[in-house]
């Protein structure tokens, strides 16, 4: 029976806990811990998107001016922003 090495694959005897390489368990769990949280926030990203293009669809379709007026205001609302420069705490 051969064991199978387990651990670093970059030293000639693999280690199952090497601290330089950052091979450890507990960093190997961290790291599909963080995979798994961007994976979520992902996914919750790629469902506002559809979320907030199925709204705009619905507010096209049920009132062509209001949705014109929206914009027109967050131009506005832009330029203003423009005009007074950054924040400045007041």
């Amino acid at each position: 029976m051969e064991q199978q090495p387990s651990g670093c694959p970059k030293h000639p005897e693999p280690v199952g806990n090497c601290r330089g390489c950052g091979t450890n368990p507990r960093a190997g769990r961290e790291q599909a811990r963080r995979a798994a949280v961007a994976g979520e926030h992902a996914s919750q990203q790629e469902w506002l998107r559809e979320f907030f293009a199925e709204q705009a669809r619905r507010v096209a379709e049920s009132d062509p001016q209001a949705e014109e007026m929206a914009r027109r205001r967050v131009r506005e609302l832009a330029r203003m922003g423009r005009e007074r420069g950054p924040n400045t705490g007041r």
